[in-house]
């Protein structure tokens, strides 16, 4: 009975593993494309992946040398999933241009992808030449979870107040805005405590590996010190 206890205990456990994350490999070099045949879209799995010419005049294409496709400068290529995308790791082609490559979200080292996003756009920059996608593995599963951070200093205040904002999460960024506007990726980096002498509203939010945490909000408010009764 124990033994089956175990059994059921580990199948349990193999399950919910899987039903948290999923690899899956799009391998372009084995879809059976002809050699110059215009790609534009490929779905497998759950996932789709798109590619547009952009600004360029040449449509990303398969070709056999190298059994990639090819985008040119300028050109996109767009992977996205109804699961969490977690990480995608590309496999390029022989001979593979150096164009530069960037994406919309997360972060891209090397080939390899990671972050938190049901759709990631890689973008070829300049406007000749081309990159050569032979294969991605594309692994989903849940986000995880960012703390978010925490915003201290003295409210209201006279004079001035010192801001300090922290978070628990080893390793992740702070980004912060002071005019009570949504905090994104792209707002200040928190470097250190800062000092406010006006009246403001602090917004702040974790970022690590492209992963974004709950945003928070704290208001500080100025007050007016008054030195005599006249001024009263």
């Amino acid at each position: 009975m124990k033994r089956k206890l175990l059994l059921l205990w580990t199948f349990l456990l193999c399950f919910a593993a899987g039903s948290l994350a999923a690899e899956i490999t799009i391998d372009f070099s084995a879809k059976g494309y002809v050699n110059g045949q215009e790609i534009s879209t490929v779905v497998q799995d759950g996932v789709t992946v798109t590619f547009d010419k952009g600004t360029n005049n040449n449509t990303p294409k398969f070709y056999t040398s190298g059994n990639a496709i090819r985008v040119y400068g300028g050109g996109t290529m767009t992977v996205s999933s109804g699961s969490n995308i977690t990480s995608i790791a590309v496999t390029f082609g022989s001979s593979d241009g150096s164009n530069a490559l960037k994406t919309d979200v997360g972060t891209l080292t090397e080939g390899t992808w990671t972050g938190s996003s049901s759709s990631v756009v890689f973008s070829i920059g300049g406007s000749s030449g081309h990159r050569r996608f032979r294969s991605l593995t594309i692994t989903t599963g849940e986000a995880p979870s960012i703390v978010k951070p925490t915003i201290t200093g003295k409210t209201p205040f006279y004079g001035s107040t010192e801001v300090t904002i922290e978070s628990t999460t080893e390793g992740a960024e702070i980004r912060y805005t002071l005019d009570g506007t949504e905090t994104t990726v792209e707002s200040t980096l928190y470097t250190a405590p800062f000092t406010l002498s006006e009246s403001a509203t602090v917004k702040a939010i974790a970022v690590k590996d492209g992963n974004v945490s709950e945003a928070v909000s704290k208001a500080f408010v100025a007050m007016t010190a008054y030195s005599t009764i006249a001024e009263v």
